[in-house]
């Protein structure tokens, strides 16, 4: 692809997708739900590929009858006003998912920011919809947060508004693994990240059997320092491992900007444009004909990861 800064992605190659960019390059039709901090839905690298409720329009009425007014890019599930850093939206949920903190645009753009398009970075897959689900906000300590009942409500809201993958970079409780569970027996895919705790206890959604759960990898295929792991793990991707003193990975941010994080919380949607592709390639497999599929072909590290 032609993106400006393509050639800082090193997670492109590293996984082989311009092989699979020749079979398929992502279908407009394939909805990647991001739960999280939110997205900067008008990021100039972000806005072509932003879900556009179909139901809906902004007249102040529930058109489509979902229980949301005026839902027309996702949904804002924050209502907390304590924690919120000043200037942020902390008040009532509302129709507006915008990003404050950088970690939901980061993950939106791994998994589908717009691509061959003469600027920024590539994803994954280039054409696919993101829906931007706000379960989280940037605190008054300058950290990102999620808040779990949010967290939960957006899976919900994923499988009820036709998302066919819902990608969380965050931890999880047995409620959100409860909704994660609705959210797979209605069709959607379900990628989370394994946790960064360079240690093997897996939270409930990540240990779940019916999730892609999904540890970090660095740019030469070994362990993130950081990664959570162990036998309860589907696949692992690259995240980056800067804290190794290894490169990050780059993808957008909010205010319109770029930068390199490393985080399981990256990997995780990696997989999740796979997934895209995958339904691109394949619109009438199931979320569970995916899940085999990502887990089944995946290349065996293990040798180099004992």
């Amino acid at each position: 692809p032609n993106d400006t800064r393509y050639g800082e992605q090193q997670h492109l190659p590293q996984i082989k997708a311009p092989e699979a960019w020749d079979l398929a390059q992502g279908d407009s039709a394939v909805v990647v739900a991001i739960i999280d901090t939110g997205t900067d839905w008008n990021h100039p690298d972000l806005a072509a590929n932003i879900w556009r409720n179909p139901g809906e329009i902004v007249d102040g009425i529930d058109n489509d009858g979902n229980g949301y007014v005026d839902d027309i890019r996702g949904w804002d599930f924050v209502d907390n006003t304590e924690f919120v850093f000043p200037g942020e939206d902390g008040g009532d949920p509302d129709n507006d998912p915008m990003d404050f903190n950088g970690h939901g645009t980061h993950t939106a753009g791994l998994a589908g920011a717009s691509t061959d398009n003469n600027a920024g970075v590539a994803s994954v897959s280039w054409n696919i919809k993101i829906m931007p689900i706000r379960a989280g906000w940037h605190s008054t300590l300058g950290l990102g947060f999620v808040d779990l009942v949010a967290v939960a409500q957006g899976f919900i809201y994923a499988a009820d508004n036709g998302a066919d993958i819902a990608n969380l970079s965050a931890g999880s409780d047995d409620m959100i693994a409860d909704a994660a569970r609705y959210a797979f027996e209605s069709g959607v895919l379900v990628t989370v990240s394994a946790g960064n705790g360079n240690n093997e206890l897996g939270d409930p959604l990540a240990i779940a059997p019916f999730a892609l759960s999904v540890a970090a990898l660095d740019e030469r295929d070994f362990k993130a320092s950081y990664s959570t792991y162990g036998d309860w793990v589907k696949v692992a991707a690259p995240g980056g491992d800067q804290p190794a003193g290894r490169p990050g990975i780059l993808s957008t941010v909010f205010d319109d900007d770029y930068d390199s994080y490393s985080g399981t919380s990256m990997a995780a949607p990696l997989a999740a444009g796979v997934a895209a592709l995958l339904k691109s390639a394949h619109p009438d497999w199931s979320g569970l004909d995916i899940l085999y599929q990502i887990v089944g072909t995946t290349d065996n590290i293990d040798g180099m990861n004992p």
